[in-house]
């Protein structure tokens, strides 16, 4: 029932084959210049060639005939692996194993870099929300699976263990050789690794599980946006630079001399190559734009004669798979509608190059811009996405509207992450705070330390120890509301309850308990200073 064998398929007779009938062979010589010999088929029209490993046949627990490869090229080992594919289906009928752990079980003899290998297949073929993975993130995650193999020593399947991924995130984190956010990418990609290993029975549970992620309140990388100088400044160095590097002398005596003789067509081409560049910085810093989503732009995705400009962005461009429409300002636009003039619908805006990091830094330096400030903060091409938030709120747009043009999910992510004001700008807000001793009225009652009581300035005189009730005024006639000079108020003078009034009652200051009911206010016989909480 069970059994091992080669697969055996046709293929075309080379052009340079010599065929021997009496033998029923073909021989040829290969593109490495090596003799080959393939059996001959029937018809006489093809050949067979056979595979280089030996398969098995074999009847599963369920009885269901499986052919699998044994990945011997040596028949008594491909025996000896038939062998223990019998004896696993054995234990699983009678219980001894779960079709689960047999399963696994083969697979931890296999090589993990095989099993890295075809994850890497799988992951390159994955769609999610209607796109394929990017080829960016799937040569990250294969470079960082090799890393952490190589660095933890994972050879096989059953090598990957908590233990040893934790002691290499501790070793990253106290060294300082990753920051917080670096050391759990690699960590979400073992961890994606591992899942996709127990999705495909390879094994059993998951060795990971509750692995702890790194602290990312530190951040390694910390941004700055540019002020409104420096981007004038790195705009017109983006914009000369090219053609200025070609006119450079540099070597002999007249080494730093901008003479070198430059033919009429390069010269066109390196002025737009610099209208290029600095048209790219412009269009990241006024649309906010990632670096991906610059370089997917097509012409079809500008609508620049609309009554409000706009970059129609795709989803599958976008970071956050969502389709959206990002204002322009007019002048950007017409910009825009000149560069694209010439081009053809469906091309790409701008050919961004792999290595418009390094070109901006070269920029900076030409402009006198720090690429990294004194509090260690620096300037990237996301920095320029920075600087878009930055600068919209010190035009003054609500975080609302801002976080709307950014593209972020929350206020918070804008507010915090995005916008970088410095003291000057905080100092102007302060500034727009008013004059409060301008109000009227704002001198007419001062507290003197008795819970809820206010007195009128007149009657309050300030030492070192604070207001206090001038003395010529501390009698109880002063006190108990002398100023009220009705008949029923001059009775209760000393009563306890006829008192300054506290801030909470309907008026303010030196009156009787009566209110407005006192027979005083008719005539007008109480202090005219007296205030109510509204002044």
């Amino acid at each position: 029932m069970s059994s091992i064998y080669k697969k055996r398929k046709k293929s075309p007779i080379p052009d340079n084959a010599e065929i021997l009938k009496s033998k029923n062979i073909v021989e040829w010589i290969n593109g490495r210049g090596k003799k080959q010999k393939a059996e001959l088929s029937e018809d006489g029209k093809s050949m067979i060639i056979e595979s280089s490993v030996w398969y098995a046949r074999y009847l599963d627990h369920n009885d269901i005939e499986k052919h699998v490869s044994t990945r011997c090229r040596d028949k008594q080992s491909a025996q000896k692996v038939l062998a223990d594919l019998v004896a696993d289906v054995d234990k699983i009928r009678s219980g001894i194993k779960s079709p689960k752990e047999a399963n696994a079980a083969r697979h931890v003899k296999q090589p993990l870099t095989g099993h890295i290998k075809i994850y890497i297949e799988y992951l390159a073929n994955k769609t999610t929300r209607g796109r394929k993975t990017s080829p960016v993130h799937v040569a990250n995650v294969k470079r960082q699976l090799k890393r952490l193999a190589k660095d933890c020593g994972f050879c096989w399947i059953n090598d990957i263990s908590k233990t040893k991924i934790s002691k290499w995130m501790n070793e990253q984190a106290s060294e300082d050789e990753m920051s917080g956010r670096t050391i759990n990418t690699y960590r979400a990609a073992l961890m994606a690794f591992v899942r996709w290993l127990v999705a495909e029975d390879k094994l059993v549970v998951n060795p990971l599980e509750e692995l702890y992620t790194a602290d990312e309140m530190e951040k390694k990388r910390k941004r700055r946006a540019l002020t409104g100088e420096e981007i004038a400044k790195v705009l017109e160095v983006a914009r000369t630079r090219p053609l200025q590097d070609a006119m450079t002398i540099r070597h002999g005596k007249r080494k730093g001399q901008m003479t070198a003789k430059i033919r009429t067509t390069t010269r066109k081409r390196l002025i737009a190559l610099g209208h290029e560049r600095s048209l790219m910085y412009k269009t990241m810093i006024y649309a906010g734009l990632r670096k991906n989503e610059l370089a997917t732009l097509t012409v079809d995705d500008l609508n620049l004669d609309a009554n409000t400009p706009f970059v129609r962005l795709k989803a599958k461009n976008s970071k956050n798979a969502l389709a959206d429409e990002i204002p322009l300002r007019t002048d950007l636009a017409a910009e825009l509608r000149g560069w694209i003039s010439r081009k053809l619908p469906g091309t790409k805006v701008f050919k961004v190059p792999q290595d418009l990091r390094n070109i901006l830094y070269r920029d900076l330096k030409k402009a006198g811009v720090k690429r990294v400030d004194d509090q260690g903060r620096q300037i990237d091409v996301h920095a320029l996405r920075h600087t878009c938030g930055t600068q919209l709120a010190k035009a003054g747009v609500s975080p609302q509207v801002a976080s709307k043009i950014m593209r972020h999910s929350s206020i918070n992510m804008t507010m915090k992450h995005y916008t970088h004001l410095a003291l000057v700008d905080t100092g102007r807000a302060v500034e727009m705070l008013p004059n409060f001793q301008n109000f009227p009225h704002a001198n007419e009652v001062v507290r003197t330390g008795t819970d809820d009581i206010v007195m009128p300035k007149d009657q309050i005189s300030v030492n070192e120890k604070g207001p206090e009730i001038r003395p010529e005024l501390q009698s109880s006639n002063a006190i108990f509301g002398t100023n009220c000079q009705s008949e029923e108020n001059t009775s209760k003078q000393n009563d306890p309850k006829h008192f300054i009034q506290p801030l909470d009652n309907k008026r303010v200051g030196i009156g009787c308990h009566q209110n407005d009911k006192c027979p005083g206010l008719e005539s007008n016989q109480h202090n005219p200073k007296v205030t109510s909480p509204s002044s």
